[in-house]
């Protein structure tokens, strides 16, 4: 009875080891500014291109334009006027486009402010559609929509702690705790203080990795290296590095080198050399 149970669960840890070994894929390989997604390789939000896969290219938009990634930024039909139909954050429409014939035209908000989101150059708007601020920076003064007197926001930079960012575009007029989240590739070692007025304290994550916007105080295992396969950020591994140091990890996301995916195959070697010799005894 004790040999069956043994047998067994060799053979479960076996199947256990196959099946994480399927599941970690290394992502496909992409070109320079693109990224994986879904085991596909698509061009990053601002750029295009007709194959974004290793070896194709993506481009990006021209003239202060931007595109959303996907279907419409990245395909063998797309071209730089049909995918880049928006405006990038920190300008606004005055001249429409349309996605068969011309991109939009875009100009600067100014004094660092920007609509919410990039804006669809499908209609034209007004300057006092700049009525948040870039990222990294604070309102001290709002939009003004009135007829004849329209004017962007007024926003001020999140003083001198880099990356530090409000964790919403701001609607509103604030201070420097406002700046209450770390921008993305940055981690918070202090949180913002509003009775000080103090911005949150950010980090820069290490090289090869990158950080979602963080609002929390946290360290460096925010920061998840680009390879998959590298040695995980935490207290006792500050950089992304592979397991076997003639191993370089990727430099960007789906970029052409990388760490050695885990190998099951000597487990389940071993697991199988154990039920063998169990099956002799």
């Amino acid at each position: 009875m004790n040999k069956q149970l043994v047998i067994l669960s060799l053979l479960l840890i076996a199947s256990f080891t196959t099946a994480q070994g399927q599941q970690q894929q290394p992502p496909p390989k992409c070109a320079q500014n693109a990224s994986p997604q879904q085991g596909n390789c698509i061009c990053n939000p601002g750029y295009w291109g007709t194959n974004a896969n290793q070896g194709g290219s993506c481009t990006q938009c021209a003239s202060n334009t931007w595109s959303a990634p996907g279907t419409t930024n990245t395909g063998p039909s797309v071209t730089a006027v049909s995918a880049c139909q928006a405006c990038a954050l920190g300008y606004y429409v005055t001249v429409q486009g349309s996605s068969s014939s011309s991109s939009p035209t875009c100009t600067p908000c100014g004094t660092n402010s920007s609509p919410a989101q990039p804006q669809a150059g499908s209609s034209v708007q007004k300057v006092s559609s700049c009525n948040s601020c870039m990222p990294g920076y604070y309102m001290t003064s709002v939009a003004n929509a009135a007829v004849g007197s329209e004017a962007a926001a007024q926003c001020s930079a999140c003083d001198a702690s880099a990356g530090a960012t409000p964790s919403a575009p701001p609607q509103a007029v604030g201070d420097l705790s406002s700046c209450n989240a770390c921008q993305p590739g940055y981690f918070m070692t202090t949180a913002a203080n509003v009775s000080s007025k103090a911005a949150a304290v950010c980090s820069k994550c290490p090289s090869n990795s990158m950080s979602q916007q963080q609002t929390q105080v946290g360290d460096v295992s925010a920061c998840k290296c680009f390879d998959p396969f590298a040695l995980p950020l935490g207290t006792s591994q500050k950089t992304c590095a592979c397991k076997s140091s003639s191993e370089t990890p990727m430099q960007a996301p789906g970029g052409a080198t990388g760490c050695s995916a885990p190998s099951f195959g000597k487990l389940i070697s071993f697991s199988l050399a154990i039920i063998s010799f169990i099956l002799l005894i």
